[in-house]
């Protein structure tokens, strides 16, 4: 009770009312929907339902949508409102549980509600003269607001001191279009701009960065987009970088961020996805972090950086192997090589190899111990490969030999004396 108690929200409990729709087997199905709405602290939309009236065979519906959210077969449309005009839709809704209560030909049921997206729309508290689009960020630190100016507009980040008990929205990033603008041309830009951004802020912090709430205002209007119900908190892994250098790190990616092509950006998004990937299984860790690499090394291949030449230790091979073909591309984006000499890149290529090809598991300390090291190793080459792309200068993290401070892009070791 005491939790329960203490427990905040980001908006209130409100009453909406309206129509859920179903439709199945070629048929449609209604029914009047009365609902609870309110938003807790950590983003999720909570959807507290009264009992849905309707015959038994009506109802038998609603026991054919109970599975997991996702598959279309299980989702519903839902659309209500309530007494002061808001309005809250979602086309992609899906049933948690469902109890019926049956009397006679009729019945009611109470249902649990859970949503992949929803939007509320609704009167802004405010006016706003320029559109704003903001990304809302849970457990995210940034000790000082951070302004730059963009051709999108002036993007905001803000974010916490320190970690919350629990997860929680601590963070946002925003984008402000320029005066006189165009929302219909700005709003594509300054979302795929939040779209990057965010994603450079996740590779920044070591871990997925969910956004439970997209905020969108336009003059008298709010919109809000609640994505998923349900927001674990995901403690950084080996993050490369420290919150107190943020904004030093976004001030330098963000040329990059803003300019680099679809076709390249989509490559480093790739990488970046997949070394966001955790595992408590350092085999999946090897794997997920080199597969980041091959997909950043494909991109190299495909416009032809790398395409036709030779592996000096393998000349007569058609295509060189792993290792060769990562050395190959760190000498071609003139990477330095500090502590990842070219000899030392065949040894998680080597384990990944036994691991893909011959089904191997570690059955020894000291084996595990060789694939943790692989697995430092080969993230720490890819985080470089992903700092040289967005033409990153300052300082990171590096987990070789142990946590401790370099400079990028030398790569030199930072004395904490100094």
């Amino acid at each position: 009770m005491g939790s329960e108690e203490q427990k905040s929200y980001l908006f209130p409990s409100e009453q909406f009312s309206g129509k859920m729709v179903v439709d199945r087997d070629g048929l449609r199905y209604r029914f009047d929907l009365a609902m609870t709405v309110s938003v807790d602290d950590s983003g999720q939309l909570m959807l507290d339902t009264e009992l849905i009236s309707a015959p038994i065979n009506k109802l038998l519906v609603l026991k054919c949508l109970l599975g997991k959210g996702g598959g279309s077969c299980h989702e519903f449309k839902f659309c209500c409102r309530s007494s002061d005009g808001k309005r809250l839709v979602s086309d992609r809704a899906y049933l948690t549980s469902c109890h019926d209560r049956v009397r006679n030909a009729n019945a009611s049921v109470r249902v649990t509600i859970r949503t992949n997206r929803a939007r509320l729309s609704m009167n802004a508290g405010e006016i706003s003269n320029t559109p704003v689009l903001k990304f809302h960020l849970p457990n995210f630190l940034c000790v000082s607001p951070i302004i730059l100016q963009t051709e999108a507009g002036q993007v905001g980040i803000i974010g916490a001191s320190k970690l919350a008990e629990h997860s929680q929205i601590t963070g946002a990033m925003s984008v402000e279009a320029p005066a006189g603008s165009d929302y219909q041309r700005w709003r594509p830009t300054a979302y795929r701009l939040l779209e990057r951004l965010h994603l450079v802020l996740a590779f920044a912090r070591g871990a997925p960065l969910p956004i439970p709430i997209e905020e969108c205002f336009k003059g008298k209007f709010e919109k809000l987009t609640f994505n998923g119900s349900d927001h674990k908190f995901h403690s950084d892994m080996m993050p490369p970088l420290e919150h107190l250098l943020l904004e030093s790190f976004v001030s330098s990616v963000m040329p990059a961020v803003e300019k680099m092509a679809k076709e390249r950006w989509n490559t480093l998004s790739t990488g970046i996805g997949g070394w966001l990937i955790s595992s408590e299984y350092h085999e999946v860790g090897l794997l997920t972090a080199i597969t980041a690499l091959e997909s950043i090394m494909h991109n190299f291949l495909k416009a032809k950086i790398l395409k036709g030449k030779k592996c000096k230790c393998h000349p007569n091979h058609k295509q060189p192997p792993l290792a060769c073909r990562i050395n190959m591309m760190l000498s071609e984006m003139e990477i330095s090589r500090k502590d990842i000499e070219a000899d030392k890149i065949k040894e998680p290529a080597t384990l990944r190899n036994k691991i893909v090809h011959r089904s191997h598991t570690p059955k020894k300390e000291k084996e595990d111990d060789e694939i943790w090291e692989a697995i430092l190793l080969s993230r720490e080459v890819l985080v470089r490969v992903v700092f040289s792309m967005l033409g990153f200068k300052g300082t990171y993290f590096c987990y070789l030999g142990g946590r401790h401070r370099r400079a990028f892009p030398a790569c030199q070791r930072i004395d904490c004396r100094d």
